[in-house]
């Protein structure tokens, strides 16, 4: 594994900064989650500014567990987004333009999390909220920012997306390799190893086979992995921290760089949440190397 000094000096100060979006159109598949341990590990571990927003007010997740807080721990009404969280509602008209205004800044990383139905909300920004029976038509206009400002050196954008074994977390991911197609926009993919042990747990983005020995052949629901893989994006099994140390971790809104030494777990629960944490961050490395080359 690269060490962390490594890792920064593969970040040039002259590239043009990070824009990303945790994004999945089914709700409930860990975003929050995942992007927290993204975003912790860019700021506590690497020492990276990181312009994070909460685009989920009715969830307020990402606000919730890494927003900036007063001495008695009351969440802040005022957040600067580089050293807490800020919130906004993706789905209101007089909001929604926070997610396009967040890409002119200067620093090195800008981070949403996003509710579920995104794409209907990205549409009615730049695409006026165009629909074709009850499918939202291909997200052009704002592909096309996008990539234009990739190409002009303003932004590198990204998408990070969940898997799970149900099959619209893997066609949320083809929706949007369709509208911000790679590799210009990359793409990362988590896999979430709490809801599958390997790739036979995955039919719909792995794949299902017939046949047995040298006749075994794929024959459906691997097309969108296909897909990803061709235009360069990134795969990534996440591990699963212990379901009774999750639980402590959200009722006491625990951060995870602060797992090892938290007074309201137990010792084994430090053990196994310190485990997991090196490894997720092992995991997040590589999302960070890929991000970069």
């Amino acid at each position: 594994m690269a060490t962390n000094t490594e890792l920064l000096d593969s970040t040039s100060i002259s590239k043009p900064p990070l824009f990303g979006i945790m994004f999945s159109d089914k709700g409930g598949v860990g975003k929050t989650w995942f992007g927290r341990a993204f975003v912790e590990y860019l700021r506590e571990e690497l020492g990276i500014v990181v312009s994070l927003y909460d685009a989920d007010v009715g969830a307020a997740g990402m606000l919730t567990y890494l927003g900036s807080r007063d001495e008695n721990g009351k969440i802040l009404d005022e957040q600067d987004a580089t050293t807490g969280v800020f919130d906004y509602d993706i789905t209101d008209d007089r909001e929604r333009y926070t997610f396009l205004d967040s890409m002119d800044n200067d620093t090195p990383v800008t981070f949403h999390d996003t509710p579920a139905n995104t794409l209907v909300a990205l549409s009615r920004i730049a695409d006026n909220g165009e629909k074709e029976g009850r499918e939202v038509k291909k997200l052009a206009t704002m592909g096309e920012v996008l990539v234009s400002r990739a190409e002009a050196g303003l932004n590198r954008p990204f998408f990070m997306h969940i898997i799970n074994p149900e099959d619209n977390t893997t066609r949320s991911v083809r929706k949007a390799l369709d509208s911000f197609p790679g590799p210009t926009v990359k793409h990362v993919v988590f896999i979430n190893k709490k809801e599958a042990r390997d790739n036979d747990d995955l039919p719909f983005w792995h794949g299902e086979y017939e046949g047995q020995g040298k006749d075994r052949k794929l024959v459906s629901g691997y097309k969108t992995r296909l897909m990803l893989e061709e235009m360069g994006g990134y795969q990534a099994w996440v591990p699963a921290l212990p379901p009774r140390v999750a639980a402590k971790v959200n009722r006491w809104k625990i951060r995870f760089s602060d797992m090892a030494t938290h007074p309201k777990l137990s010792v084994t629960d430090r053990a196994q949440a310190n485990a997991w944490w090196r490894e997720t961050k092992t995991v997040m490395a590589g999302v960070w190397k890929y991000l970069n080359d």
